[in-house]
């Protein structure tokens, strides 16, 4: 499994000692009776068996559920218990910024949207999620100068439209990207040519920045039937997928994927697993980070999340920061209770 590659002791305590007084390494493991929280720093590595495993199987489910019904919310009651039952025991050793390495019930949930005190844990904390260990050895990815000057824009196919039909009709989220960006570095695909050739052509593999607003389900029990909705075109009125075995071949080269119309679909089969069908792919490809949807948002909510973060991405290249900064952008523009307009964009490195 990729995020459970072995290390020795000697590595292992050199990764630690190399992190920094604000940085810690989070994982949890769901063995058959009992969960385990493993806990890391510059100091050590601290393991503690928590209780209640099927109560926090139960309220892991139960905020699931809630992902992915429009309009609906998990309760704070249920974050708040099932943020005391996984982060409470260490709530006093969390670091400013927690590098978490998921598996299991938690590869693809908002475990940063999990409360303690009152507070969400994204509004104290950085959240970086690992695809293995050795990540935290680059730190937290950064945009190259000039990566406005190369940028891929995959748009939504729009399911609606007539086949044969040439006419684009825009999302909010598309024009933001675009008019973030425009200019000659930006290629943009949208409508009838957004097909598979796309993504064999260099502006993409050559890319810095690629945005695909294209809505698609990432599949966690079975991460290869996970699929990205291309468009339909030639004489067929069958829509086309993208697959992640499409990636298997390519050398990508961008700083960072945004995947923004996707949603979590299934459970993984054994507490080891941790791949996410296209982030894993895209990592493997030579991607240095993946910002990912767990839901798909209103397109309204998910303009004024891109706008934000890519508003902070100008100023500051840190992708982690502009990505924690736009989510408590989100947050804080309106109640507490708007879980679902923030908490569902995940990043994951390699």
């Amino acid at each position: 499994v990729q995020n459970r590659q072995s290390l020795d002791i000697n590595a292992l305590t050199s990764l630690l000692e190399g992190l920094g007084a604000q940085d810690s390494i989070l994982t949890y493991y769901f063995a058959e009776k009992f969960v385990y929280l493993v806990l890391g720093n510059r100091k050590g590595v601290r393991m503690l068996r928590l209780s209640g495993l099927n109560q926090i199987r139960a309220r892991i489910n139960a905020v699931r559920e809630t992902m992915g019904l429009a309009q609906a919310d998990p309760s704070l009651a249920l974050l708040d218990a099932l943020g005391a039952s996984l982060l409470g025991p260490v709530s006093g050793q969390l670091t400013s910024r927690i590098w978490f390495l998921p598996s299991g019930p938690l590869n693809g949930f908002p475990v940063d949207a999990l409360r303690l005190k009152g507070r969400y844990l994204a509004q104290n904390h950085r959240w970086v999620n690992l695809a293995s260990l050795r990540a935290v050895e680059q730190g937290s990815p950064q945009m190259r100068a000039g990566f406005r000057d190369r940028v891929f824009l995959g748009g939504n196919p729009q399911s609606d439209q007539q086949l044969f039909s040439y006419s684009l009709s825009s999302t909010a989220e598309i024009d933001v990207v675009r008019d973030n960006f425009v200019g000659p570095g930006l290629h943009i695909v949208q409508g009838v040519a957004l097909q598979r050739d796309e993504f064999l052509d260099e502006r993409f593999s050559n890319a810095a920045l690629i945005h695909l607003a294209i809505p698609g389900s990432i599949d966690l029990a079975f991460p290869e039937r996970s699929r990205l909705a291309l468009s339909v075109g030639g004489n067929s009125e069958i829509r086309d997928y993208l697959l992640p075995a499409d990636l298997s071949a390519l050398d990508v080269s961008a700083d960072l994927v945004v995947l923004s119309g996707t949603a979590m679909t299934g459970q993984g089969q054994s507490s080891f697993d941790s791949r996410l069908g296209f982030v894993t792919e895209f990592l493997g490809a030579g991607v240095r980070s993946v910002a990912v949807a767990l839901w798909p948002l209103a397109d309204a909510e998910s303009a004024a999340f891109m706008q934000s973060f890519y508003d902070r991405l100008e100023s500051d290249p840190d992708v982690a920061a502009a990505l924690s900064g736009a989510r408590l952008d989100r947050l804080n523009a309106a109640s507490e209770t708007n879980f679902r307009s923030w908490a569902g964009f995940q990043l994951y490195i390699r």
